[in-house]
């Protein structure tokens, strides 16, 4: 993904437009900016649109610093859409979407007739405070309203290193924790970690079975409730059917479990190539 700084639009946004240019055509496959950065959020979102459709490329667009760029730049995104852009589009992260009821759901409804996808940070304030009537925290009730529409929602972090404190989690299955302190279900938290950003970059499902590429990742839990909420680092990373990661802790050594070890088809210590062609499930 390529991202420009605001601005974007007129003479002042000329050096951030040739960046761009520069390196879709270097063969990056998003845009993005965030429109709401900018004094003219309805032009920046056009400008990012004609870049990115030129390059064959999608957009993810940044449009919460404020709820009133996220009313002008939303339904010009979704404007554009709707003519025909024809690649993928994503937001983030949305917090902004509406305070009233009516005007959210509206927002949401129009997201998914669109076939926009969503990235929220399920750490940030919107998601974590109650709103001011004492109802659920804006961002949570947002999610769900996108989760009843059909909008696929992913999750994510953001500015991890900030010195004014973090906005995200660096661990997927921390950002899945928040989700389930944010009422989802366990199965809904995992989507938002996995299945769901496969589906917001058009890529194909991924399941259990033959034929499906091989790219997983083994968690030691019982369940889905477990997975998340222990927040354990004994995980393997598979890719096209080949370990690139594992942090499989030292309890493996116990007697009682010497027999796991041809159970998880552990390879020995070490780096491993990449794969000359991508393997599959059998």
């Amino acid at each position: 993904m390529a991202a420009i700084s605001a601005p974007v639009s007129g003479l002042a946004g000329a050096t951030s437009r040739a960046l761009l240019r520069h390196a879709l055509a270097a063969g990056a496959d998003l845009a993005g900016a965030g429109p709401g950065l900018a004094d003219e959020t309805g032009r920046t979102v056009e400008n990012l649109a004609v870049m990115a459709a030129d390059a064959g490329a999608g957009l993810d667009v940044h449009i919460d610093e404020t709820a009133g760029s996220v009313l002008t730049a939303l339904p010009r995104l979704i404007a554009i859409t709707e003519a025909g852009f024809g690649h993928p589009v994503t937001v983030s992260h949305v917090a902004s979407l509406g305070t009233k009821t009516k005007q959210r759901r509206h927002a949401t409804q129009s997201l998914a007739d669109a076939g926009i996808g969503v990235v929220i940070l399920p750490q940030s304030g919107p998601f974590q405070h109650r709103g001011g009537d004492g109802g659920a925290p804006p961002g949570q009730a947002i999610m769900r309203d996108l989760l009843k529409a059909g909008v696929p929602v992913a999750a994510g972090g953001d500015s991890l290193y900030e010195p004014s404190g973090p906005m995200g989690h660096a661990d997927p299955l921390g950002i899945a924790s928040h989700l389930v302190a944010a009422r989802l279900t366990p199965a809904e938290a995992i989507a938002a970690i996995s299945s769901a950003g496969r589906q917001i970059m058009r890529l194909p499902g991924i399941a259990l079975g033959p034929g499906s590429p091989a790219d997983l990742v083994a968690i030691r839990a019982t369940d889905l409730v477990s997975a998340v909420t222990s927040g354990t680092a004994d995980r393997i990373v598979l890719r096209g059917g080949r370990v690139v990661a594992r942090n499989v802790i030292a309890d493996l050594a116990r007697p009682e479990l010497a027999g796991a070890r041809s159970a998880w088809n552990l390879p020995h210590h070490g780096r491993h190539p990449a794969p000359r062609r991508r393997r599959r499930i059998r």
